[in-house]
């Protein structure tokens, strides 16, 4: 029995001579009687073969909720220039999946996508699995538009016992929260597109549609919608990125990245570049504050 162990092993040595790899192969072919008498068994667990892929070196990934196309969209268009930016310099490899504002956050609440461009400072209190990234990247100004002037809207509460039919996005939190305070519920029109909510005031459907002014300027801009006009700012604050639970580690290296864009002076050239209509400036000076 020992003459046929000693046999097998010169066999082995002679087969593997002048391979690179010898003793990585000679341990897999020779695992039986050999290895019992040599080494324990966990000693080659720690060899290490210098030309396979480390898990550790494939670059990161980071996939973002969008509610709309940045090919469509310059709002979004800017988020996605800024955050490629940011996510870059981390090491990670950034990314997009378009969806409608509701379910990008449960998608995002439920780990589903890795986080959101631009939410209020205290959504994390409806999400409770999404962290916020302390640094402001937007400054919110929720507008109410009319098909007329005969409207003036300068808080929720003007709304109250109003009689008008109010339209808004699916998914906006803090819009979805206020008009149920002021309006009966069957005055309110919630709708997942923009266009339609505009299409709606147009054909005299609803009395207002209330959003971002930046997610709407852009189509007031347009020959169709010429007649439609801002009657009122209703709030003005700060968004936030937020980023799932499972990525909390990151969240400070994010915030201390934007706020580098933001004083290296890019953060105010993708401004101008994708957003000229609205006021950067007023923004770029109070997210430095």
């Amino acid at each position: 029995m020992f003459f046929l162990k000693r046999f097998s092993f010169n066999r082995c040595f002679n087969r593997l001579a002048g391979v690179a790899f010898n003793r990585i192969i000679f341990i897999a072919l020779c695992s039986g009687p050999v290895a019992a008498m040599s080494q324990p068994v966990n000693q080659f667990q720690t060899i290490e073969l210098s030309s396979a892929p480390s898990l550790a070196q494939a670059k990161k990934s980071f996939v973002m909720g969008f509610p709309m196309s940045p090919d469509s969209a310059p709002l979004y268009r800017f988020f996605y220039q800024l955050y490629l930016q940011a996510f870059t310099r981390l090491g990670y490899e950034f990314s997009i999946k378009q969806l409608p504002l509701k379910r990008s956050s449960l998608m995002a609440n439920n780990g589903e996508v890795d986080g959101e461009p631009n939410r209020i400072f205290a959504y994390g209190e409806t999400y409770a699995n999404m962290v916020r990234v302390d640094e402001p990247v937007f400054i919110n100004r929720v507008v109410a538009i009319a098909n007329n002037d005969e409207f003036h809207v300068d808080s929720w509460q003007s709304l109250q016992d109003s009689n008008l039919y109010v339209a808004h996005l699916i998914g906006s939190l803090r819009t979805e929260r206020e008009l149920n305070k002021v309006l009966p519920k069957s005055s309110i029109v919630s709708n997942s597109e923009v266009q339609f909510s505009l299409d709606q005031l147009l054909a005299g459907r609803v009395d207002l549609y209330i959003d971002l002014q930046s997610r709407i300027s852009p189509n007031l801009a347009q020959e169709k919608y010429k007649t439609l006009q801002q009657v009122g700012i209703l709030v003005e604050e700060f968004a936030y990125p937020y980023v799932h639970v499972k990525h909390k580690a990151l969240a400070e290296g994010l915030a201390k990245v934007l706020k580098q864009l933001k004083q290296e002076g890019i953060y105010q050239q993708l401004l101008t570049q994708y957003l000229p209509y609205v006021e950067s400036e007023t923004i770029q000076e109070k997210l430095l504050d």
